[in-house]
């Protein structure tokens, strides 16, 4: 019935065997590499991303602020202002410094009556919806133009990002006398 010989293949030479290990090992080495890099190059893109999404946010969210005069009661050197700003949130760590130093000697705060020549003049929170009252003290010897710049950075959250606007102040329009 059967001639005692089998269906079996004709083995493999070792040689071959070791050369084609070879090759699978090389093409798996090369295509986790590639895996590896590419995977890399990946997350550094979401990182981009997610960086420039938070800097636009952070953009969009910027509080401008605004500073509003009004005639002054006293000796006709101060400048009464209010500073507010637009934001829907509260804005942590605001700082007041005046860039135009020559017009202006010292602020001090209308609620607290603290006066300040050092710069910048904090306030931290400043509510949604609240205003910072203050007067700016113009030195009339050192006066040369009819406005001054104030810079007001401030914060979103204790450790958030800072933003900075920059208002000017106009009281030439306020008291004339202050000349």
């Amino acid at each position: 019935m059967s001639s005692g010989r089998s269906c079996r293949a004709a083995p493999w030479n070792t040689r071959q065997m070791a050369i084609a290990a070879l090759i699978l090992s090389v093409v798996a080495v090369l295509v986790a590499g590639a895996s590896a890099w590419w995977t890399r190059k990946q997350a550094n893109a979401a990182a981009d991303v997610r960086d420039t999404d938070a800097d636009r946010r952070h953009a969009e969210r910027s509080p401008r602020f605004s500073v509003a005069t009004s005639r002054s009661g006293d000796t006709g050197h101060t400048v009464p202002i209010r500073i507010e700003h637009n934001a829907v949130f509260d804005v942590f760590d605001v700082r007041v410094s005046v860039i135009s130093p020559g017009a202006l000697l010292s602020t001090y705060d209308v609620d607290t009556g603290l006066q300040s020549d050092e710069q910048p003049l904090g306030i931290d929170p400043l509510p949604q919806g609240h205003a910072a009252e203050m007067r700016l003290l113009i030195n009339r010897a050192l006066h040369r133009s009819s406005t001054s710049r104030l810079l007001i950075k401030s914060r979103d959250g204790r450790d958030g990002p800072e933003w900075s606007d920059v208002v000017e102040v106009d009281y030439y329009e306020v008291d004339r006398s202050i000349y």
